[in-house]
Order: structure tokens, then sequence, then C-alpha cells
């Protein structure tokens, strides 16, 4: 094995630039600037037409910075991915419930976080809705509970009172 091989050489100021510019080749990590950018494009584009080049996005954006940014290896894709706030948002709710599993298989952790985590999880399976049912028969709901008063009263052939 060479002496530039080595496990443990430590690397050159070149050899880290290099290392540098190949990463932004292979995955493009965007700045808040950039993010602001995206969000405000995708906010006002109509999404009619052609996909949107460099000065439709500069124009529509305002940021003087996208005619430098769109050179950069990566933002151009980046940008123009409109899916992309979905598949964070997606790749988020996957971990959240992953975290929500740990939370509640772990029989160390904390009785609080594992109620609270079982009143999220029942919310997000639509399991909630069982206390509702079990609240005597009474809707929780405003409009829901009026209409089931209106009812009551039909049963028993009497007017209820039309006023507030």
């Amino acid at each position: 094995m060479s002496d530039d091989n080595k496990p443990g050489k430590k690397l050159s100021s070149p050899d880290i630039k290099i290392l540098a510019e190949s990463r932004q080749d292979l995955v493009f990590l965007p700045s808040p600037a950039h993010r602001r950018a995206k969000s405000k494009f995708w906010a006002r584009y109509s999404g009619l037409g052609a996909t949107p080049g460099k000065a439709e996005v500069a124009a529509l954006t305002g940021e003087s910075g996208i005619n430098r940014w769109w050179g950069l290896a990566g933002f151009k894709e980046w940008f123009l991915n409109q899916d992309e706030t979905r598949e964070r948002l997606e790749y988020l709710y996957q971990v959240a419930l992953d975290a929500a599993e740990q939370i509640l298989l772990d029989p160390e952790a904390n009785p609080s976080a594992r109620v609270n985590m079982v009143k999220v999880v029942a919310q997000l399976a639509g399991k909630d809705k069982v206390q509702e049912a079990q609240n005597d028969g009474l809707p929780s709901d405003p409009e829901k509970l009026r209409a089931y008063i209106v009812q009551g009263f039909e049963k028993l052939k009497l007017k209820p009172d039309s006023g507030e």
C-alpha cells in the first residue's frame, strides 16, 4: 500500500476542495435563501405552460441570486421539482411514525409521552371518534348537537324554540 492510500492520511486543501465540489455535484443542498426563493416562486407560479426558465423564475421571485444559482450543479433540477414538498412531508410522516412506534414499544419511555403518542396515533387512525360515541351518545360538534336536540323534539312532538 502506497503512502498516499494509507488510512488516516490527512487530506490537503486541494483534496478537500475536490471532495466538496464532488459532493455538490452528487447532492444539491439548498440554503435557506434557495428555499425561500423556491417557495416564493411556486406560490406565485400559475403552473400553466412549459417548464419555467431562469428568466421567468427570476422575474416572478424578484430574487437577484437566481441567475447565479441557476448554474449551480443540481439547483435547477431541485428548484423545478414541484413534488419536493409533498415528498419531504411524506418522508417526515414516515419518520414520525417510526418515532411513535419507538415510544409506544419502549417500556422505559416516559408514561405521559406514551399516552400522548397513543392519542396522536388514535387521531391519525380515525379511532379518536370512539370517545364521542361513548359520551352518552351526544355529539361534540355544536351543529350535530343542535340537530340531535331538534330530532329529539320531533320525536316528542314538541316544537323547538326557534330563537338562538
